[in-house]
């Protein structure tokens, strides 16, 4: 989160909640976007990854992926300072997305 908020953006910690909830929740608060970490359970790879989503709740392309991951390794995104540094939140989420189904 704090990574996130330090390039400017506000991040609401959403918990623990299924891959689906993220995307209705992106749309629900009209977020720029969503990210989860998600993991695998199944033997052998056991893979832990991130997965982006555009405001509307969809999967970024592999091409949007890629820039990020080009910027990130690059260390090249921008670093505000004082008021324009995004804050960062907990919430309570999920209870939108619990009343929808």
């Amino acid at each position: 989160m704090a990574g996130i908020a330090s390039t400017g953006l506000d991040v609401i910690l959403a918990g623990v909640i299924p891959t689906p909830a993220v995307a209705f929740l992106a749309r629900r608060f009209e977020c720029c976007g969503g990210i989860m970490i998600s993991a695998s359970h199944n033997p052998p790879s056991r893979i832990t990854e991130l997965k982006f989503l555009e405001g509307d709740g969809y999967k970024l392309n592999d091409e949007e992926e890629g820039k990020i991951e080009s910027l990130v390794a690059a260390d090249d995104y921008p670093r505000p300072i004082g008021g324009a540094v995004g804050r960062s939140s907990t919430s309570k989420m999920q209870s939108p997305f619990i009343w929808r189904i």
